[in-house]
């Protein structure tokens, strides 16, 4: 679930209608957190790292303690800083707080195809998912792509955060990942 909450906050940047490809921004990761929660799903060992000098990607595994179904719920934010000095303005493309059951078998579905070559997380077809089992998810070496992003998304820093409330309505984990969108340089 981790993976799936990470990458689906990823690409609520795309929430939009369906853009073509976009060739004037370039996406470059930059760091990833995690600040609480890791008694239900422990990322510590998800890191960003270079791949090559132009590249940077997301590696690691995260291991999901247990199964996370409809007590749970999910919210996923997007916050930007035109100068990239931790100054973060909320955005308003996210994805509302819904159960977990259904932001699985909605916005996970829709966007899986993003990133399902990179992770061992499961594919869900037309069948109701659900809730996510207890597992080992990995990810090795998923680079967002320029492309997922419209043009109408300003360049700056951003900050993508991801929450989970467990069944007393509380925030029992948060994933944040910062990356940089800039112009595509030629």
């Amino acid at each position: 679930m981790f993976w799936q909450l990470f990458l689906l906050a990823l690409s609520t940047l795309v929430e939009l209608p369906r853009f073509t490809e976009s060739t004037k921004m370039e996406v470059e990761l930059d760091r990833f957190e995690q600040t609480i929660g890791f008694q239900l799903i422990n990322a510590s060992s998800v890191r960003v790292r270079k791949f090559n000098r132009a590249v940077s990607v997301l590696d690691g595994t995260a291991e999901v303690f247990q199964d996370l179904g409809d007590d749970y719920d999910i919210q996923l934010r997007a916050a930007y800083s035109t100068m990239g000095n931790q100054q973060f303005n909320e955005y308003p493309m996210k994805i509302g707080r819904q159960g977990m059951c259904k932001g699985l078998n909605g916005p996970y579905k829709e966007y899986q195809s993003l990133f399902l070559n990179w992770t061992n997380l499961p594919a869900i077809g037309n069948d109701w998912y659900c809730p996510l089992k207890k597992m080992i998810i990995e990810v090795r070496n998923w680079a967002p792509k320029a492309s997922w992003v419209p043009d109408v998304v300003p360049v700056g820093y951003w900050k993508i955060t991801c929450d989970i409330f467990g069944p007393n309505k509380e925030l029992a984990y948060q994933v944040s990942a910062y990356m940089r969108i800039k112009p595509k340089m030629f």
